[in-house]
């Protein structure tokens, strides 16, 4: 008798673990307010709208989830809050276009800002969301300040990132570095985070005239990257400023750069890399070389290993400020314009 009671019991315990393991692990939105296909705002009073235009009227504890294109949401200073909770996210955009996201304070969400395509069978994305405005924004205490996930033709620009796990993110799920990038980073302040910017399996992405310091680990990671433009940055006082891996990264542009102070300026795995421009390549703290012409360029070069060396070593920082921009479009163009005329010139030279 006692074993039949046994039985019943453990019959019933495990019916009961039956019922609860499906709710385990599900972790519902709370506090989502959303911005619907049809223009419509759910969920709080604290937006106003006015045309395409959303106006942020208070602090929000929970995130906002965009669903129509071609707006400008407008943060005005106010706070967007979460806690902390895995893949929550401050600001979404799935698989949206024309969009600005400015002046929001974003604190404690597993992504403050994220952008993504569907998805249809077998993870496979359907659409991308390109060319959206990210922009003067404080993102602080994520686990990623701004994610572009197999996301195209965007635009960072002057944000500051802290606090967090990774600054930015760029991503794209696959081992075609082809196609999804062309994204761009630009004057924003990354610090205090663990890594900087993060650039994984996506190419064709200008990262320009940052800010990027104390961030405990990596300032810049290219892994399986290739073709990034990473120009006029200062990248100081960060455990390694850029590590590249062996993971396909090659033919990354990188020059005008400030690289100070950093625990290691650069590590790389078996990369290639262009370290600078055919004139001038970057600035390194602990470049010891000696300028006889006074013309600001080092006459050796800066070894970083047995494939990559910077030709021409800056001898004083850049101003990163006066250089001017260029469009991630054509720049590799330029390079090798300017590559060919030289090898031109210098055959003539010879035949004299």
């Amino acid at each position: 008798m006692k074993k039949k009671w046994a039985s019943i019991i453990l019959l019933l315990v495990l019916g009961s673990l039956m019922v609860t393991l499906p709710n385990v692990g599900i972790v519902k939105a709370q506090n989502t307010i959303y911005i619907r296909a049809d223009g419509s705002i759910e969920g709080t009073g604290k937006i106003q709208r006015n045309g395409n235009t959303y106006t942020v009227t208070g602090d929000i504890d929970g995130g906002v989830v965009v669903e129509k294109d071609g707006i400008i949401l407008d943060g005005a200073g106010y706070v967007v809050r979460g806690t902390g909770v895995e893949h929550s996210s401050g600001i979404s955009l799935k698989v949206r276009s024309n969009i600005t996201v400015s002046n929001f304070r974003i604190e404690s969400f597993y992504y403050g800002v994220i952008m993504l395509p569907n998805y249809i069978s077998l993870g496979v994305p359907d659409g991308e969301s390109s060319n959206n405005m990210i922009t003067e924004n404080t993102i602080t205490g994520c686990t990623i300040g701004i994610t572009l996930f197999e996301s195209s033709n965007n635009n960072i620009i002057g944000n500051t990132l802290k606090n967090s796990t990774y600054g930015i993110q760029i991503v794209e799920s696959s081992y075609n570095v082809i196609d999804f990038g062309y994204n761009n980073v630009s004057e924003n302040n990354i610090t205090n985070n663990i890594n900087g910017i993060w650039i994984e399996r996506s190419s064709n992405n200008t990262i320009f005239g940052n800010t990027i310091i104390n961030n405990s680990d990596i300032g810049i990671f290219l892994n399986g990257a290739g073709y990034n433009n990473i120009i006029g940055n200062n990248i100081t006082k960060n455990g390694r400023g850029i590590l590249v891996t062996i993971l396909i990264s090659y033919n990354n542009i990188i020059h005008h750069n400030n690289f100070v102070n950093n625990t290691d300026h650069v590590e790389t795995d078996d990369s290639h890399d262009i370290w600078d421009n055919g004139f001038e390549g970057n600035y390194w703290s602990d470049y010891n070389g000696i300028d006889n012409n006074g013309d600001g360029i080092g006459d050796t070069s800066y070894i970083i290993d047995e494939n990559n060396q910077d030709n021409y070593p800056l001898m004083n920082p850049v101003d990163i400020s006066l250089i001017p921009e260029f469009p991630s479009w054509i720049i590799l163009p330029l390079f090798l314009v300017v590559t060919l005329l030289a090898i031109v010139l210098k055959k003539k030279l010879s035949w004299i």
